[in-house]
């Protein structure tokens, strides 16, 4: 975790650096209660790790001019016009291993829905946060937006707040696939 500081200025994209440091305890969780890694273990590391990229670009996005100005890096910078995109390409992959991991322990249907329905909710937030950014935010070292800073941020930091409600859908997903 110290390293995700340092890892601004000399690493394009520290959220991966971050995904991995907040995510590590899913690898010695596993090892602790089974005294072995398993495949499953590392499957769950990857999704939760595409889910730390894709709502920490989200955060990223209320400091994106300030990083620009003081020249360290960040995913929304890394990623730039391809944003949306590429967050979605993350979250997708998320989605895929819990479907993938609801396969393979015979999930049952309310499981898929609700991963549907969360992977829904992720889609219209995209949707909104491409209008925002297309309206708002410029990728490029000169700016000029027609809102304030403050609300700028707040925008964001709202956006990837929201996403505790993901965490909530996969902790309820993971609780059906273990209970019914």
């Amino acid at each position: 975790m110290i390293f995700y500081p340092f890892s601004k200025r000399f690493f394009p994209c520290p959220q991966l650096i971050l995904g991995s440091a907040f995510n590590w305890g899913i690898i010695m969780a596993y090892a602790q209660t089974q005294n072995t890694i398993p495949l499953e273990a590392w499957h769950i590391y990857f999704i939760a790790t595409c889910w730390t990229i894709s709502y920490d670009t989200i955060y990223a996005l209320s400091d994106i001019f300030d990083d620009i100005r003081l020249k360290i890096n960040s995913s929304a910078r890394l990623f730039g016009n391809n944003l949306i995109g590429i967050i979605a390409f993350f979250e997708a992959l998320m989605l895929l291993g819990l479907l993938i991991i609801g396969f393979k322990h015979g999930g049952s249907l309310a499981y898929g829905v609700l991963l549907f329905a969360c992977g829904a909710w992720m889609m219209q937030q995209l949707y909104f946060l491409n209008i925002y950014i297309k309206k708002n935010v410029c990728h490029e070292q000169s700016y000029i937006s027609n809102i304030s800073y403050q609300n700028r941020v707040k925008f964001f930091i709202t956006e990837f707040q929201k996403h505790h409600w993901v965490g909530f859908c996969v902790f309820i997903a993971f609780c059906i696939l273990k209970f019914f």
